[in-house]
């Protein structure tokens, strides 16, 4: 049932934005941006209010740090990849082919 509420829930945000995005007359990547992800964060801020209100200050702000450093880690670190160097291209090729699949 969550996952399909889940769904549901994607499917209006996104249709919502596009309905936004098409009557201001702006980019759909400005929409997605600013509308899509500020509606994507209000499960979250729900959550958090919901355990603050009951006196679990710190388990809300734990689950508001673990968030935003999972969507951040999430964010940045393919762009870090990105830029970096492969030196040793067979050891980079075999690390890439093992390590995710270990043979214990």
């Amino acid at each position: 049932m969550g996952v399909v509420l889940l769904t549901l829930g994607a499917y209006f945000t996104v249709t919502a934005t596009e309905n936004i995005v098409s009557a201001l007359g702006i980019s759909r990547l400005i929409g997605g941006l600013f509308i899509t992800s500020t509606m994507s964060i209000a499960a979250e801020v729900f959550s958090t209010w919901s355990l603050a209100k009951s006196g679990q200050v710190t388990a809300a702000a734990t689950g508001v740090i673990a968030d935003n450093t999972v969507t951040m880690t999430l964010a940045f670190f393919p762009l870090a990849l990105m830029t970096l160097p492969v030196e040793n291209f067979l050891l980079y090729s075999v690390n890439l082919l093992i390590l995710p699949n270990p043979p214990y």
